[in-house]
């Protein structure tokens, strides 16, 4: 488990042109990736991104950051209508509202009414640049209209992203529109030109990246007949698409490890206590042996021998070499080893527990046996023995 949480990269072979697409991963304490590392060292925070490079990034904002503490649910889709690029130039010195229509399937997803589950991304640029900052409303266009406040920065005509959340929780079932609208006042100046590009409205816990809807995926694959598409696009195509499946993929898995981690945690936790109280019981045991020697008639009963002893104690018997550098202890439900006063080996409630070991020919767990291989003793081999 150790390793597999550990593990910075999942791979899935790629058939189209043998590209492989990687996915990455990387930990912190911050939900925004601040302090980024490879290394898990039981962060809050767990960071994914995908593509086809295989080493990592230390660019914090290239990775999906997700509390690996509390459940992850992935929308999966985007809901909007041609939502790659789209330009608007502003007209009038009246108020009006710039639409991006809505899929159907959006209406049928139930997960809409679960509080901050719906989500809106997208990028904006103006051309020429705004004179100074501007407030605005992005909304569902029926009412009521729930929605929530952008400002979009002025002097400058780099590309703005933003990304919303809106609380449908307390709508109807029965409220539903065709489109969001943002809103541009009067005082947006004249014929300044809008660039809204990777529109995406998705229902999922966690914020996600831009994907095409997959209405246009499949729209795009169904045009290759008629020649609109060349090889190379469609090979884009399919990549993206198993780009995006993988990504879900890897979100499951972090829920499915967050969950195994916890577990995991709770057992090291209690284990971690059950050290503490065993070496501390050897310590003891060693107390009352010398206060037998001192007084004759202790609580312990002790045999010397030359180079080790036994020792009789309601901690338990003990077992080990006059200097204390190994000691064996045995009570009602534990037999623990110890090397200079350090638990290293114990059997409790039918589970042997060892802090380092080495299997020099094979290890059987069940039905599978570890081993190595008999003619290159550099590969190990799991075989299923019955």
């Amino acid at each position: 488990m150790a390793q597999l949480i550990a593990t910075n990269q999942l791979t899935l072979t790629n058939i189209i042109d043998g590209k492989t697409p990687y996915v990455h991963w990387a930990y912190a304490d911050n939900a925004d990736g601040t302090g980024l590392t490879l290394t898990d060292n039981g962060q809050r925070y767990i960071g994914n991104y995908s593509d086809y490079t295989q080493a990592d990034s230390m660019d914090k904002t290239k990775y999906r950051w997700a509390d690996r503490w509390g459940k992850i649910d992935s929308g999966g889709r985007n809901y909007f209508k041609d939502s790659r690029s789209r330009t608007y130039t502003i007209t009038s010195d009246t108020t009006q509202d710039y639409r991006t229509f809505i899929y159907d399937e959006f209406w049928k997803n139930n997960k809409r009414f679960i509080k901050s589950m719906v989500r809106i991304s997208l990028d904006v640029a103006f051309s020429p640049a705004l004179p100074n900052d501007i407030s605005t409303n992005v909304h569902f266009s029926a009412s009521p209209w729930y929605g929530t406040s952008i400002t979009f920065k002025g002097g400058t005509t780099e590309r703005q992203h933003f990304d919303l959340v809106y609380d449908l929780s307390v709508s109807s079932s029965s409220y539903r529109t065709d489109n969001v609208f943002i809103r541009f006042s009067n005082q947006f100046p004249l014929n300044t030109k809008v660039n809204i590009d990777n529109a995406n409205l998705y229902i999922s816990s966690v914020r996600e990246d831009y994907r095409p809807a997959v209405e246009e995926l499949e729209a795009a694959l169904d045009s290759k007949a008629d020649q609109e598409l060349t090889q190379q696009q469609l090979n884009m195509l399919i990549e993206k698409a198993q780009l995006m499946q993988t990504e879900l993929e890897a979100k499951v898995a972090m829920e499915t490890l967050s969950d195994l981690e916890r577990a995991y945690k709770a057992y090291v936790e209690a284990n971690d206590k059950a050290v503490a109280k065993s070496e501390a019981d050897l310590i003891e045991t060693g107390r009352r042996v010398d206060a037998m020697v001192e007084t004759l008639g202790g609580l312990s009963k002790t045999k010397k021998f030359i180079d080790t002893y036994i020792k009789e104690a309601n901690e338990g018997i003990v077992i080990g070499t006059n200097d204390n550098v190994s000691q064996i202890r045995v009570t009602y439900d534990r037999i623990a080893m110890y090397s200079a006063g350090k638990e290293v080996m114990y059997i409790s409630q039918g589970v042997i527990h060892i802090d380092n070991g080495i299997f020099t020919k094979s290890l059987q767990v069940g039905r599978f046996r570890t081993e190595q291989h008999s003619t290159n003793l550099d590969i190990n081999v799991c075989r299923y023995v019955g």
